[in-house]
């Protein structure tokens, strides 16, 4: 069983409009080395968990998401990295 948390319907429209829109996004903290502009490519849910899809090839699990702000998306910090 995973220990995915449901994430917010309102928070999700505003991932869907940047990533109809091709908005460049930033993640704080960065958990990546590239510094090119991100988009989102894709929100995709499997197996009970919802994923954002990015430009970089990336994934990140939207319960790791804190606030969106913007274009700014504030990622939930725990000291450890994504797997």
């Amino acid at each position: 069983m995973s220990d995915y948390i449901p994430f917010d319907c309102n928070e999700y429209d505003k991932l869907e409009i940047l990533a109809m829109h091709k908005t460049a996004i930033t993640l704080l903290p960065n958990p990546y080395d590239s510094i090119e502009p991100l988009t989102i490519v894709d929100l995709i849910a499997k197996d009970g968990e919802e994923h954002m899809h990015l430009s970089n090839g990336e994934k990140i699990r939207l319960d790791r998401i804190d606030i969106i702000e913007e274009q700014i998306i504030f990622l939930k910090f725990d000291g450890s990295e994504e797997e």
